[in-house]
């Protein structure tokens, strides 16, 4: 059943997150962004530790929902093909925030104790206070 305007979050953010929330759908976003048409098992053969049963329904919601297309072309077997829609090619900002995001938290994790050299992170704001960026010192 897709999400309508009575059953969603009051909150942009939860909203968001009502329909793309789930790790797997997720990936399969990401999947469909970096190369724009995917068949089942070419997504399934794609994501490592997914059942068929997790992307049948992941792929179901995301379609439901208008982020993803469905296209059965009418061959023996069956052709299915799935790619991004207009309203899904809209989250390429989401997730471009989130690459960026991960890139600065695995240089944080991965900095072991050193402060993070911000120059990279243009979004950064100006007035982030320096202790901020960088770990927390460990007791020794």
């Amino acid at each position: 059943m897709p999400i309508g305007k009575k059953t969603l979050p009051d909150c942009p953010v939860a909203a968001t997150v009502s329909i793309i929330g789930s790790k797997w759908k997720l990936m399969i976003l990401r999947n469909l962004r970096m190369k724009p048409t995917w068949r089942f098992n070419e997504l399934k053969n794609s994501l490592e530790g997914i059942s068929q049963k997790v992307l049948t329904e992941s792929l179901r919601g995301l379609e439901e929902d208008g982020i993803i297309s469905r296209t059965v072309y009418p061959e023996v077997p069956p052709r299915v093909e799935y790619k991004m829609t207009w309203l899904g090619e809209q989250m390429a900002p989401i997730f471009e925030a989130m690459n960026q995001w991960g890139q600065l938290y695995q240089q944080y994790v991965n900095s072991d104790g050193e402060r993070i050299i911000m120059t990279d992170f243009a979004q950064v704001p100006a007035t982030a206070e320096p202790e901020l960026l960088a770990p927390a010192k460990k007791e020794a």
